[in-house]
């Protein structure tokens, strides 16, 4: 029964780290192209089809569509997977060290997650951010 919670904990801090690495990707692109992050649904960037439930699902919606749009067939990039795999181990091995009672590590590795995460998703903003300044330029 214990094993069973300490995978169970592992897989949804999996997916909380990724689904959180999901937003702050979606987030960042849209800053980047100049849509509001408010309104609409997720959206393929080369045709606009909106994404059904199992293009959605961080980590697993790309290895399941190869990378590829499942409607236009147009390759996404690879950034939103690479952030949402690295934010989905980091949880899961937070959640693993609290699960398992390790104070000192757990600690350890809650600061270097925050600092990690931090440091990708100011990056993550400004790579946004200037992509829009030089797109903002040109017009």
């Amino acid at each position: 029964m214990i094993l069973f919670l300490e995978i169970f904990s592992a897989f949804i801090s999996f997916i909380l780290g990724a689904a959180i690495a999901s937003g702050v990707t979606c987030f960042a692109s849209r800053i980047e192209i100049g849509e509001s992050w408010l309104k609409g649904r997720s959206h393929c960037d080369s045709c606009g089809h909106v994404l059904g439930i199992v293009d959605l699902i961080p980590v697993f919606g790309y290895l399941i569509n190869k990378g590829h749009c499942r409607y236009c067939g147009a390759k996404i990039s690879a950034v939103s997977f690479f952030n949402e795999l690295t934010y989905g181990c980091f949880f899961c091995a937070l959640g693993l060290c609290a699960i398992k009672g390790f104070p000192h590590s757990l600690r350890f590795l809650t600061i270097l997650t925050v600092i990690v995460l931090t440091a990708e998703t100011i990056g993550t903003f400004v790579i946004a951010f200037r992509a829009r300044e030089k797109n903002g330029r040109k017009k």
